[in-house]
């Protein structure tokens, strides 16, 4: 049976691990988190999974890497992760792997999918690793179907919370220290990575939408009933809780946002993620600056046969 993996892609600070977790909360569906770090943080460095363990003491990862067959080798581990690296960035270092090496990433990456699947028993799985370059270099892969979902938040709440760096804190699953990073680098950064994301799922075609962020926020129910009925999933309960502004368990992602090391998700409303106004439009003019009609009716919020919200 084929594995089905929906991958959230975009640019970070856009709601993924929120995406990630309540998708993840459906009968017969696991949320990974970001797996491209899987590997590099969790098993070489031993950087917690959301239930506070390290991710080699996790009760369900631990698992995972028992029916991984690469994990059993640490040197094999640590080339994996190497291309793991290139497959996240541009095309051009992705053509400098070598076909052999390339063909051993694909090959074992779709072992690590029906490792995950065995272990946790679902025939869905959740990946919001983002790099839409990761989402191309998978597609393909024997036994597993990839469907997208291009989740984009507003340039000006991205600005903002790149604004604000963190220190490190492994227990609250900050690893390291992480930069605050000026408005247009995030500009350029943000816009390069959503045109390649926009591509990527314009190529998917009905396997892939557009969900907003600020959308997701301000209706949840509705955001998140309309992709569940796009992807077949059943999100009755975790709908319920919402409406009801109840905690929904949060279970085993890796790497993400830092909220994932909570017990539970209570989505609020968060009104500095929905701003906008005149102010911002400098920042919008330059984000949208030389990218395709499709690419700012898309980015803007306008329609395509892909949104769903």
């Amino acid at each position: 049976m084929s594995i089905q993996v929906i991958y959230i892609t975009g640019f970070g600070r856009s709601g993924s691990t929120i995406l990630d977790i309540v998708l993840g909360s459906a009968p017969n569906v696991f949320g990974c988190g970001e797996l491209n770090a899987f590997v590099r943080s969790g098993l070489l460095r031993g950087e917690p999974c959301s239930c506070g363990k390290p991710v080699p003491d996790c009760s369900v990862w631990s698992e995972v890497v028992k029916a991984w067959p690469l994990a059993r080798d640490k040197s094999a581990l640590r080339a994996y992760s190497s291309i793991v690296d290139k497959a996240d960035r541009s095309p051009l270092i992705r053509s400098r792997v070598s076909a052999r090496a390339w063909d051993f990433f694909r090959r074992h990456s779709a072992d690590l999918y029906q490792a995950i699947s065995e272990v946790v028993g679902a025939v869905v799985l959740i990946e919001s690793s983002k790099s839409p370059h990761r989402l191309r270099n998978l597609l393909g892969l024997q036994g597993v179907d990839f469907q997208a979902i291009h989740l984009i938040r507003d340039v000006v709440g991205v600005v903002s919370s790149m604004h604000r760096g963190l220190a490190a804190d492994p227990s609250a699953g900050v690893a390291k220290d992480i930069p605050s990073r000026s408005s247009f680098q995030t500009v350029a950064a943000w816009r390069a990575s959503n045109h390649s994301a926009e591509r990527v799922c314009r190529d998917m075609g009905d396997r892939s939408i557009v969900v907003h962020m600020e959308q997701m926020i301000s209706s949840p129910v509705s955001t998140f009933e309309q992709v569940a009925r796009h992807y077949g999933l059943d999100l009755t309960r975790v709908c319920a809780a919402v409406a009801a502004n109840q905690p929904i368990p949060i279970h085993h992602p890796v790497a993400g946002n830092r909220l994932r090391m909570q017990e539970n998700l209570v989505i609020r409303q968060d009104a500095a993620s929905c701003e906008s106004g005149a102010r911002s439009d400098w920042l919008r003019r330059i984000a949208v600056f030389g990218a395709s009609r499709r690419l700012r009716q898309t980015l803007m919020g306008g329609t395509t046969s892909r949104d769903v919200c």
